[in-house]
């Protein structure tokens, strides 16, 4: 689990991308948002994210 700020998390996902990672979809990193990020050969590999709940 990764819990942060919206305005650090586009900056760990650039540099996550920068050494492979794909990202599957839209970066949505308003509070709430929720990504998965998946492993593949002990490296982090894809991430998906999705929105926060509409309240």
């Amino acid at each position: 689990m990764l819990c942060s700020h919206g305005d650090v998390i586009p900056d760990v996902l650039g540099l996550f991308e920068r050494h492979g990672m794909t990202l599957l979809s839209w970066c949505d990193t308003r509070k709430g948002a929720t990504a998965r990020l998946e492993k593949a050969d002990g490296v982090f590999a894809t991430v998906d994210f999705w929105a926060p709940p509409s309240v």
